[in-house]
Formats: structure tokens, C-alpha cells, sequence
């Protein structure tokens, strides 16, 4: 055991930056290739991701500060990455491209 406690939600933002961490990654090895590779934040879409998170949290400071967008919402970025140009390797946020935190620029 490693001793750290599991916690969904901090697993939950290792997971997304391992997705920009790969996306980058095999934007790289496709190179010369017609093959765009970027990753997206689609924003807080209306899911239940906070059910286990402790109950004051969940309950009164999430919806004080994170607006959920619905589902057509969240695709959005989705569907403009389709035609947009000059995205790869990028990281891409309502429908622009966005410069992720520091620590996932390395």
C-alpha cells in the first residue's frame, strides 16, 4: 500500500492530466501525419462525479461556485475542434484554445 487515501475526486484530476500529458504526447509521435491530437475541458457538465465527496462539499460549496453546463453545452468545444486549425497538441476550453495550468505544460 502506498498510504494514501483514495479520493474520487483527486483521482479524478490525475486522470484529466494524464489525458493532457498524452494528448500532447501522440500529437508529437503524428508529426507529418493528417492526425490532430489535442485534449478538451468540455467544463462541468450535469453528472453525479461529486456523489462521493464529502456532503457539506457536495451539498453547499459546488453548486456556490461550479455552473453546470448541460450536454449540448458541454460538446460544444467537442464539435468546433472538428473544424478548427491549428489545435494540435493544444488544450482546448469553451470553444478556444487555453492554456493549461503550469503543471501540465511540461
Amino acid at each position: 500500500k502506498s498510504g494514501r487515501k483514495y479520493k474520487s475526486y483527486v483521482a479524478y484530476s490525475e486522470s484529466k492530466l494524464a489525458n493532457i500529458y498524452f494528448a500532447k504526447a501522440l500529437h508529437d509521435r503524428l508529426q507529418g501525419t493528417q492526425i490532430v491530437v489535442s485534449s478538451l475541458h468540455p467544463g462541468v457538465i450535469v453528472t453525479n462525479i461529486w456523489r462521493s465527496a464529502p456532503s457539506c462539499l457536495a451539498k453547499c460549496f459546488v453548486p456556490m461556485f461550479l455552473k453546470d453546463k448541460t450536454i449540448q453545452q458541454g460538446a460544444a468545444t467537442q464539435v468546433w475542434a472538428c473544424f478548427a486549425d491549428g489545435i494540435g497538441g493544444k488544450y482546448l476550453k469553451d470553444c478556444s484554445v487555453f492554456p493549461p495550468k503550469p503543471h501540465a505544460e511540461s
